[in-house]
Order: C-alpha cells, then sequence, then structure tokens
C-alpha cells in the first residue's frame, strides 16, 4: 500500500464564504489534525467573492475553482474527466482524493484515478426531502458511491442510515466526528466580554450557530422570559433566515436590554466571542429533523466546551452520548421551563459552574481535539488505499 502524504479534498461549498464558517472550522480543522500526521492537504473549493483563487492558510493549500463548477451534478461528474476538475488533481497530484460530499453538487472526486473517499454530513432528505425526487435519485446516488473506496459520516446514527439506505458495505464506513482547535478555542478573560457590554457579576448565556429552524434560536426568547434569575444575559452569535423573527420576538417580550445580537461574526473572532459568556445553550426543538433521526454532531458544542461553558441541551443523537452531568445538562424535558430552570440553577451556583468548566475544557482537550478526529480520519484513509489496492490488483475498471 502506497503511503499516504498528500490528500487532495473535495468541497461542495465555498471555504471562508461568510455562510460557511462552521464547514470551514470543519475542513481546516481536520487538516490541522493530519499536519501532525504529516500529510499535506491541498483543498479544491467553490470559488467565492473577495476570495484569491489560491492561498495557504494555517499550512493547508487552498485552490478555488470558477463557474464551471456549478453545474449540475451530471454535467459536474462528465466534465470532471476533463477540465478543470481532473487537471487540478493532476496538478496537486494526491495519494488519494477526499470528497465532502453534497448531494446537490457532488460526485467528482469518484471519477478520479486514486483512492477515493467520501464524508457524509447530511441525509438526501435533507435535500431533497422524502419526495418522488428523492427516491429516483437513490439508484443513481447507489450507483455512484459504488466508485467510493471509503467512506465516513459524523456520527453513528447517520452511518446507519447510509448503511442502510445505500447497502454501503459496514465495515467500510467510519465515523469521524466534529472537533475543536483547543489551542484558538479556550477559556477567558475575553476582552469581548466588556466590549459587548456585560458586567463581570452578570452571568452570560451564549448560542452560536445558524438561524435555522432545526438549531432552535427562535426558541431563546421564550426561554429568556421564563428565567427568573435577573443576573443573566444573553449572547446571540450568527445569522440564518429567522434572526429578523427571533429579533422581533425579543422585542415584542421586553427583552432588549437582556439580549445582545453580534449577528456573522468573523471566523477569527468567534473563540473570543464564546469565552465572553458562561453557559452555552444549544436548544434544538426536534429529534428528528428533516424526517430523519437526529444526525448532527455538534461542532459548536465542542467549541463551547473548549472554552470551559457548561452546556445545556437536549440529549439527541451524538448529544446523548456527549452529554455528561460533571459538565453539562441534559434537558430531557426539551421544554422551555426545563431550560429556565437549568439556567437559573447553574446562575445561582458559582461553584458548581466553575467546577462543570474545568471538566468541559479538560474533555475537550483529551477526547475531542482534532488530532483525535484525524486520527480516526487517517485510519479511512488507509482502509481506501487499501481498497484500492485491491480494486486495481482484480483489474476493476475505475
Amino acid at each position: 500500500m502506497k503511503e499516504i502524504r498528500r490528500v487532495l479534498q473535495i468541497l461542495p461549498t465555498p471555504l471562508f464564504e461568510e455562510h460557511f464558517l462552521a464547514m470551514t472550522r470543519h475542513q481546516m480543522g481536520l487538516a490541522a489534525g493530519l499536519r501532525r500526521f504529516g500529510i499535506e492537504t491541498v483543498i479544491l473549493s467553490p470559488r467565492a467573492r473577495g476570495l484569491p483563487a489560491e492561498e495557504v492558510v494555517d499550512g493547508a493549500r487552498i485552490l478555488r475553482m470558477g463557474r464551471l463548477w456549478n453545474l449540475p451534478v451530471a454535467g459536474r461528474n462528465l466534465l470532471s474527466r476533463l477540465l478543470p476538475i481532473r487537471r487540478a488533481a493532476e496538478r496537486v497530484a494526491p495519494d488519494l482524493v477526499h470528497e465532502r460530499f453534497g448531494h446537490l453538487w457532488g460526485g467528482s472526486g469518484a471519477f478520479l484515478p486514486m483512492p477515493r473517499v467520501f464524508q457524509f454530513d447530511a441525509p438526501p432528505e435533507q435535500y431533497y426531502g422524502r419526495s418522488l425526487g428523492c427516491a429516483l435519485r437513490r439508484p443513481l446516488l447507489r450507483a455512484l458511491f459504488r466508485r467510493v473506496d471509503a467512506y465516513f459520516c459524523l456520527t453513528e446514527g447517520l452511518r446507519a442510515h447510509f448503511v442502510a439506505g445505500f447497502d454501503l458495505p459496514p465495515e467500510s464506513v467510519g465515523i469521524v466526528p466534529d472537533g475543536v482547535d483547543v489551542g484558538k478555542f479556550r477559556p477567558g478573560p475575553s476582552p469581548a466580554r466588556e466590549r459587548l457590554g456585560f458586567r463581570p457579576d452578570e452571568v452570560v448565556v451564549a448560542f452560536l450557530g445558524q438561524f435555522y429552524a432545526w438549531h432552535g434560536a427562535e426558541r431563546i426568547p421564550e426561554i429568556a422570559a421564563a428565567v427568573k434569575e435577573p443576573k443573566v444575559r444573553w449572547l446571540l452569535v450568527g445569522d440564518g433566515e429567522r434572526l429578523a423573527s427571533v429579533r422581533e420576538e425579543a422585542a415584542r417580550a421586553g427583552l432588549g436590554g437582556r439580549i445582545v445580537f453580534t449577528g456573522r461574526v468573523p471566523l477569527a473572532e468567534a473563540p473570543a466571542h464564546l469565552a465572553a459568556a458562561d453557559l452555552f445553550v444549544a436548544p434544538y426543538p426536534d429529534p428528528r429533523p428533516h424526517g430523519v433521526s437526529f444526525y448532527f454532531s455538534p461542532l459548536k458544542v465542542y467549541e463551547a466546551m473548549a472554552c470551559g461553558l457548561p452546556v445545556i441541551a437536549p440529549p439527541f443523537g451524538e448529544l446523548a452520548r456527549l452529554l455528561a452531568p460533571d459538565f453539562a445538562v441534559a434537558v430531557s424535558a426539551n421544554s422551555v421551563e426545563a431550560y429556565a430552570a437549568a439556567i437559573d440553577a447553574l446562575a445561582r451556583d458559582p461553584g458548581r459552574r466553575r467546577a462543570m468548566a474545568a471538566r468541559a475544557r479538560e474533555r475537550a482537550v483529551a477526547e475531542h481535539a482534532w488530532e483525535a478526529r484525524a486520527e480516526a480520519l487517517l485510519a479511512v484513509y488507509r482502509l481506501a488505499a487499501e481498497r484500492a489496492g485491491a480494486r486495481g490488483r482484480s483489474g476493476v475498471r475505475s
């Protein structure tokens, strides 16, 4: 088996584009972790306005493609045999291609002549719904996936969904959850706290993420109104389709002085905003988004843990395995009243908050750093290389 020294990662969405900062943190974190194992990562990303065609960021080489990238899947797969994706692969000369597969824009990596890995982040139902269109696409996706040597998912629930739904060999599908850069995300003191207008004696509850329906930010005004402890304030960081309605609901509830909305912040500022808080809430509303079992890997929860924030969240999916009482409150009822009670209890007990904060940081460093995720990913890469070698020896066409 050839040693893996250089990997080409193909992304369906633009790296460092402001709408895809969580994806950016994930891919850059994996690249940093792989570098610890002597593996160079080259990332092929769609072009985004204002970003250069090529750059090196934190040791990862980034190449950005032009408009041809935005062709529909069938056209993209066909043209991936020609220019520009195949030319980029020839230029990079990777030992392995790793594609973060997107159901709307994906599949090019399956047609490149080297070991192939697909990364699955979401079920097809998220994009197509439980529709006839989704059913018709499934045989095409099965055929595409058969061209790939190994796969990985963010969570066990998502892995089970793909193995059952697409007849994937279970032994070829690994699990590589989200992780955290524990050097960048770390406990305060944070200069952002004073700048954002929070006093030292206040207890700041943070939410960081997208204001989409399945993230639960729209529940926060009602939770905030139910909290009884007057020293609790809120820091909501992020943007999305529901931000305006959350602002309006907060204003109607008379919470204008208790909630600070920052909107989307630059990637480099996310750690300081989290470190400015005392607690973190992830009030996911539904254990079955898009009609599929809760499949998320909670990137923002790992980042909150690394910043030493006790976490308050429902025990859905991966969170059920992650949340532990030494650093988190698992809100099994998932009701507004249960969230408010948990926040009130922690706001009134600074000793418990400090103990939970220390344990959250310890667990993030010991269990969830990107280096550990890269080690799991490297096992998937090696499996793909072995399977590709066997494919080559058997004379199966690529």
